[in-house]
């Protein structure tokens, strides 16, 4: 858990309060739904730094992570379901790659 479970009684006992907080809420859950529309998105890694796959794993770390923190300052399950999901899917691709020289990180397992 990133947020302890009294920080997360705070956050939505204040909800409404803090402006510039519900704003970036409102972004970030804009953001998070927007990808959840899109579906998972798990790519065989091909692309060195600054590729399209390598970005998009970059993306499903942060946007999972956001999805995390939604999920437990709204209590909407939706969230959590995508995180599992999203992980689920990592699962299931991980056993399937093999050490290349664009995927060096392979070749130390």
């Amino acid at each position: 858990m990133i947020l302890t479970k009294q920080g997360v009684d705070n956050i939505r006992k204040n909800l409404g309060n803090v402006p510039i907080f519900d704003k970036t809420l409102a972004d970030t859950k804009a953001e998070v739904d927007a990808e959840i529309e899109l579906g998972i998105l798990v790519p065989i890694p091909k692309d060195l730094s600054g590729g399209y796959t390598h970005e998009r794993h970059k993306k499903n770390f942060i946007i999972i992570q956001k999805a995390g923190v939604l999920f437990q300052i709204l209590n909407d399950e939706k969230y959590a379901n995508y995180v599992k999901d999203m992980l689920f899917a990592y699962a299931k691709l991980y056993p399937t790659l093999h050490c290349t020289s664009t995927n060096k990180i392979l070749c130390k397992r």
